[in-house]
């Protein structure tokens, strides 16, 4: 199935960015700013003194939104069109294979869990298989809320759900901006779509903070700042490069902007605080789609993070998330670890295990047969989705029932 835009490109046309050139390559400071999410994210997971670290996660939602309007914005003005199921297929090839590792291990180590731990992570595998993690934690019995429970061995999945279940639909929305709205207007639709998703979190959160922040169209905001990010810079390239004749401007604008988010990092709101849903979780957005655009400029900040230390966690980072919270579980299952040795050994745990992944899975896998690679993870992830169902223990009886 092709997505195709029979409009050829404007002879002439200016990039936004000569950063931006090239759309099928990495840009080393955004792959930076990867690293940064996770950081905050594991740093919060961890028990650091870092309240707000959980918004690292729309930090990753906003570079996804960037990233990925980026390459089919791309593919559009050159009027090649996207073919659906290679996009689908390249989301695939490099999502998958790690998570089915990961999905794997766990199993393994649930077998030797609790009853109750194995039933919350078998639940949560089975969730994870068809990538509707986030919706099980809404409607299921397993909240977010319980984040420092040792029973939620997999509750860091529903980001993932929600990114997948974004691009399943958003080539579609996008093709249709390209094809009935003009070029310079796209990016403020797009920016109008996420104005929406923004009120649903506002709405829902006075009344079900756990479906605001985990709902796919509540969280959807980020991704579309990320999105009219992209758009905006392929479709007003003088209107950008007036904004950019001095370096100094990105470099204050990004500097101000990761003092917001390190701001709401360290002294933010919780994951239920109606302030996060009030306007917190616009303001960091903004914040984050700024720094995004910071970084695509030469200067301190494209620097700092465009170093080789960022890139390496950066690129790394999808593995350090999908581990990271499995290890921890794991070791809280542990009576016999000190709480005060807890972050110590997941740390090196976490590093060695994201490595290997990283190493010997996600990177050589990227360049097998799509279909090779497609084909066998789905039918890896059905098999431990049908693990996760077979041995599951079964619910113990309620008191004063037969059975």
């Amino acid at each position: 199935m092709s997505i195709q835009v029979e409009r050829p490109p404007r002879r002439g046309t200016a990039r936004a960015s000569g950063r931006l050139e090239g759309s099928s390559s990495r840009i080393a400071a955004v792959d930076g700013l990867r690293a940064l999410a996770v950081v905050s994210v594991v740093a919060f997971h961890f028990g650091a003194p870092l309240p707000g670290g959980f918004l690292g996660v729309d930090l990753f939602f906003v570079i996804s939104g960037f990233v990925i309007t980026r390459l089919l914005a791309s593919a559009f003005s050159s009027g090649s069109g996207v073919r659906y199921g290679e996009f689908l297929s390249r989301r695939v090839r490099r999502l998958l294979p790690v998570l089915v590792v990961v999905l794997a291990a766990t199993q393994l180590w649930l077998l030797t869990a609790s009853d109750a731990l194995q039933r919350a992570g078998d639940k949560q595998t089975m969730a994870a298989a068809g990538y509707v993690s986030n919706w099980y934690a809404i409607f299921g019995k397993q909240s977010y809320w319980d984040i420092h429970s040792d029973l939620t061995p997999l509750n860091h999945l529903w980001s993932l759900s929600v990114e997948e279940q974004f691009y399943l639909v958003w080539p579609w929305v996008l093709l249709l901006l390209v094809r009935f709205v003009p070029r310079r207007a796209r990016a403020a639709v797009v920016l109008g779509f996420a104005a929406v998703s923004y009120a649903l979190a506002s709405g829902f959160g006075m009344v079900q903070p756990e479906r605001a922040y985990l709902g796919t169209d509540t969280r959807a905001g980020a991704l579309l700042l990320g999105a009219a990010l992209a758009l905006f810079l392929a479709s007003r390239p003088s209107a950008h490069a007036m904004m950019t004749r001095s370096r100094l401007t990105p470099t204050i604008v990004g500097i101000i902007a990761l003092g917001i988010f390190a701001g709401a990092c360290a002294l933010g709101w919780s994951v239920d605080s109606p302030a996060l849903y009030a306007g917190g979780l616009v303001l960091v957005g903004l914040a984050e789609a700024a720094l995004v655009w910071a970084v695509l400029h030469r200067g301190i900040l494209e620097r700092l993070f465009g170093s080789l230390p960022m890139r390496a966690i950066g690129r790394a980072s999808y593995s350090i998330y999908l581990w990271h919270w499995v290890v921890w579980v794991a070791i809280l299952s542990m009576p016999s670890v000190p709480e005060s040795l807890r972050a110590v050994i997941a740390l090196p745990t976490t590093a060695v295990l994201s490595i290997i992944t990283y190493r010997f899975v996600e990177r050589p896998l990227q360049r097998r047969a799509p279909r090779t690679v497609v084909a066998c993870s789905v039918v890896a992830l059905v098999l431990l989705a049908l693990v996760a169902w077979a041995t599951m223990p079964v619910e113990p009886a309620l008191d004063g029932l037969p059975g």
